[in-house]
């Protein structure tokens, strides 16, 4: 799973999988789906750190101990269904003040109780850690150099690796342009210092990126892109996954 910093876990296609009619009302409505998913995401952000102030004191953490912060926090199959019932709640939140639907306002309910839901959740499942995080990176950078090939359209995107060998969430996918007679040049963006090196995904399709390097790149070396380019490397991956899981007690505190 991606880390919670890189952004909104859920996406459109994530909220209409909740609420097949969620389409039809934000078209009629006039509702900006994209607002609301991060709208939510900054509610949860938020709520979380309110949550993790419960665990802070002078002891924490304890020495050699990853902090608990949204920095290090992967998305955990319960975060995730969190943003998802919280951008669905604000989303008719909305629509039920633009029209006083009672139709609506049910729904709105609906959305904040399971959204609550998936917050307790949250908490009793505890926290996904990652101990060396490598932020989603931007955009790659792209040139063009002179080459006797075709042209046509490319789709490319990086990823960032650590010592571990762990892979950061994809870039955003851009698309490129190529004239006859070229040949792009993609280098990786600006990159985080625990970055040792880059992996560069391409091919012709959006939904069919595959990994064109055989080993992480070097930081600061660019990459030839042929297109097709190689069709039978892995797919890009989600991010980094959960190194430990942190308890999150429900505390009494006291007065």
């Amino acid at each position: 799973m991606a880390l919670f910093s890189d952004g909104p876990p859920s996406t459109i296609e994530d909220l209409a999988q909740q609420d097949s009619y969620l389409l039809n009302v934000v078209g009629v409505e006039g509702i900006n789906l994209t607002n609301k998913l991060q709208l939510a995401y900054n509610e949860v952000s938020v709520a979380l750190t309110v949550i993790f102030g419960r665990e802070a004191s002078i002891y924490d953490p304890v020495l050699g101990e990853t902090p608990l912060d949204v920095t290090n926090l992967s998305v955990t199959p319960a975060l995730q269904l969190w943003h998802t019932f919280k951008s669905l709640e604000l989303v008719y939140r909305d629509a039920y003040f633009n029209q006083l639907s009672d139709r609506y306002q049910g729904k709105w309910k609906q959305f904040e109780q399971l959204a609550n839901l998936y917050c307790t959740r949250f908490i009793d499942t505890g926290a996904g850690i990652v101990v060396d995080p490598l932020p989603m990176p931007g955009p790659p950078v792209i040139t063009l150099a002179p080459a006797s090939q075709a042209g046509g359209i490319g789709y490319l995107s990086v990823t960032f690796v650590n010592a571990e060998a762990q892979e950061s969430s994809p870039a955003v996918t851009v698309q490129q342009a190529v004239p006859d007679g070229n040949v792009i040049v993609v280098s990786a963006p600006v990159w985080p210092s625990n970055a040792v090196g880059w992996n560069f995904y391409g091919g012709v399709a959006p939904s069919a990126l595959t990994l064109q390097n055989t080993s992480p790149l070097t930081l600061g070396a660019s990459f030839q892109f042929l297109l097709p380019g190689t069709t039978t490397g892995q797919a890009p991956g989600t991010g980094q996954g959960a190194d430990v899981t942190r308890d999150l007690p429900r505390r009494i505190m006291r007065g």
